[in-house]
């Protein structure tokens, strides 16, 4: 199907009623809350990853260190 930049303004499509609309809603929008924290978290694992992988490779810190770190970072953020 190909719309015109005329046929655009006149084209019509189906909506459900309102109320279904918002059931809809009530159900998807925790799931995309819960989407977005996953995707929050993710970032805050994969920024973890890298500021402590090099280290623990290379043997500048062990993983008692590591864990003592990441306390402390923590205690940073709160």
């Amino acid at each position: 199907m190909h719309l015109n930049k005329d046929g655009v303004p006149s084209y019509q499509f189906a909506l459900p009623p309102e109320k279904i609309r918002c059931l809809f809603d009530s159900v998807a929008e925790p799931l995309f809350a819960k989407i977005e924290s996953n995707e929050n978290e993710s970032r805050t694992l994969a920024q973890t990853r890298d500021r402590l992988l090099p280290k623990l490779l290379s043997g500048e810190i062990r993983v008692d260190d590591a864990a003592e770190i990441l306390e402390v970072t923590d205690g940073e953020k709160s």
